[in-house]
């Protein structure tokens, strides 16, 4: 009966219990007297947050939406973020075991990874700082502010992708100093200043786009992970033919699935937040492949 009554009241979850020193005395004698029974319940509570979380990925991949939780900084979120995080590379290791089988099977080369030999010979600070804060906050702004309707964040998204355009255009690096960064940056931010002052003074345009943000989010969702995953092609030495667009889905899966994580949690908590996944999965990343070497 005390055990309905504990998880009835939330209580099986120690560690939310605030400032009530009386519960907190009480739970943690129970939990004294009936170990085996609360390492139970606890598992079971993970095991049903886990679940919760992969029906909140099945509902956003079908409606584009997802229930926005406002309680960013609880411990209850520091919770959730290890959780999901698990999930992320559980999910990732089950893309990267689908290609591997695919190409193995088919016997097709798959091919070379051209950033990873770029970065072979780079010192550890550079490839940080690239893989783990400017490339994720570059990416996250580009890919996922604009999932969220707004003048400024779509004004945001025109600059980078307007950047992104140009760099590609003159064979520019985005993130090193060279010949036509002042140029690429000036181009940006003149369209994304442009888009800012249009939308702010013609309301029927801002209108009918916020009416398409709000109508639409399903196809804006996946409009998001399709364009997050296709840049990734140029990580990769490859000839463009009607056989290789075959393999495009499945040399991309880690992009794909790592696409609609983030954008789960853009969407669940804020664009902060995703940086700041998609900053620690690159970490992880590339530790592993440091450490495998």
């Amino acid at each position: 009966m005390i055990y309905r009554k504990f998880f009835a009241y939330g209580l099986i979850d120690i560690f939310s219990i605030k400032h009530d020193f009386s519960q907190v005395s009480f739970v943690f004698k129970f939990v004294k007297k009936r170990k085996k029974s609360i390492t139970v319940l606890f598992l079971l509570h993970k095991r049903i947050t886990m679940i919760n979380i992969l029906k909140e990925f099945f509902y956003l991949l079908n409606s584009g939406i997802v229930k926005k939780d406002y309680k960013k900084y609880s411990f209850d979120t520091v919770k959730k973020s290890i959780l999901l995080l698990v999930v992320l590379f559980l999910f990732s290791l089950f893309a990267i075991i689908v290609s591997f089988f695919f190409f193995y099977y088919f016997n097709i080369t798959k091919p070379t990874n051209l950033l990873t030999l770029s970065l072979k010979n780079k010192d550890v600070v550079y490839k940080v700082i690239l893989l783990c804060v400017l490339s994720p906050t570059f990416e996250e702004l580009l890919h996922r502010l604009g999932l969220k309707f707004s003048v400024i964040n779509i004004s945001i998204v025109i600059t980078l992708l307007v950047y992104y355009i140009s760099c590609y255009f003159t064979k520019s690096s985005m993130y090193e100093v060279e010949d036509h960064l002042i140029f690429n940056i000036a181009f940006a931010l003149f369209s994304g200043g442009a888009v800012f002052i249009g939308l702010t003074l013609f309301h029927n345009q801002k209108n009918k786009l916020l009416l398409f943000w709000t109508m639409k989010p399903r196809l804006i969702f996946y409009i998001s992970v399709l364009f997050f995953a296709l840049p990734h092609l140029s990580n990769f030495n490859y000839i463009l033919n009607l056989k290789m667009l075959y393999y495009i889905p499945f040399l991309l899966l880690p992009q794909i699935i790592t696409g609609v994580f983030f954008g789960y949690v853009r969407l669940k908590y804020n664009i902060f937040f995703s940086i700041l996944f998609h900053s620690i999965y690159n970490l992880i990343l590339l530790i592993v492949s440091t450490w495998t070497k």
